[in-house]
């Protein structure tokens, strides 16, 4: 499907499984409920693109930007995602677990509810992003910028963080913190910790546990 023109395109339930398209334009297009299993996009528009319950799982991404899309219990497990947008996008309740999303920029972005358990998003940007009550153990989030992002209630035990910045972050309610985990990451005094008091974090303050 390289170079093709599918922008507003109606693709409910479609099986596009193992499909391959570069520099293809879906932008708008409707993918709710579509099977792209184990499928391969590159550089392909699909801004806007309405994908509630899509199925991406084993698939590859490169490039694509998927800025502004709306993708609810959307199913990315150990897909494979590099340098891709996802900004302003809604993911709610989607399940990314065993997915590698590294060098994505999921600005402002909505993953409230999302699965993301031992996902790779290492190096991407999250600023201002929602991840309230995800469920991100074991997850590798190096050297990601995680500036005013909202962790409230978030899963977070075994998550790797090395040289994350979590300056103005809310981890309210957050659950599987340890000191050790917060030696990683870059905070201040406008970061909120797990017991609801603000930062710098403290070692042997116990502000690591949620009450």
């Amino acid at each position: 499907m390289d170079h093709a023109r599918l922008e507003g395109c109606w693709l409910d339930g479609a099986n596009l499984s193992e499909v391959k398209a570069a520099e293809t334009n879906f932008t708008a297009a409707c993918f709710e409920q579509a099977r792209l299993l184990e499928s391969s996009l590159q550089s392909c528009k699909m801004a806007d693109l309405r994908g509630a319950k899509m199925s991406v799982q084993h698939s590859r991404l490169f490039g694509c930007d998927l800025s502004r899309a709306n993708l609810p219990e959307a199913v990315f497990y150990k897909a494979r995602v590099q340098m891709c947008k996802f900004i302003g996008a809604v993911l709610t309740d989607a399940n990314l677990s065993q997915a590698t999303m590294v060098d994505c920029a999921f600005l402002q972005a909505d993953l409230t509810g999302a699965r993301l358990q031992g996902a790779d998003l290492s190096r991407s940007q999250f600023g201002r992003a929602f991840l309230d009550n995800c469920d991100l153990r074991e997850a590798k989030l190096n050297a990601c910028d995680l500036t005013r992002v909202s962790f409230r209630g978030a899963r977070l035990g075994g998550v790797q963080w090395n040289g994350a910045d979590l300056r103005g972050a809310n981890l309210s309610g957050a659950r599987g913190m340890t000191p050790d985990q917060f030696s990683q990451i870059r905070n201040d005094a406008s970061t909120t910790l797990p017991n609801g008091t603000s930062g710098p974090y403290l070692r042997n303050s116990g502000a690591e546990r949620f009450r």
